[in-house]
């Protein structure tokens, strides 16, 4: 896990066959969900402007679904 305000809580309680591992800080590229906003950022976002919310979000479920497909069959090296 990252060191998210939520993931640190004191009230958060793992089962006795569970070892929570953090990640350093500052080290985005050991986080996985890192990986696919790089790839959103650079094939799907990159230098555009939406002036409607609604088409971002067209466009955050274009690239999504293509990123899923893309890792589902085994194309893209993690």
């Amino acid at each position: 896990m990252d060191k998210a305000g939520w993931h640190t809580a004191h009230i958060l309680k793992a089962s006795l066959n569970i070892r929570i591992a953090y990640l350093s800080s500052y080290s985005p590229e050991l986080n996985p969900t890192e990986h696919i906003w790089d790839e959103l950022r650079e094939k799907y976002f990159h230098n555009i402007f939406f002036d409607i919310l609604g088409t971002l979000e067209d466009r955050l479920e274009i690239g999504l679904k293509r990123v899923g497909a893309k890792h589902a069959i085994g194309t893209v090296n993690a």
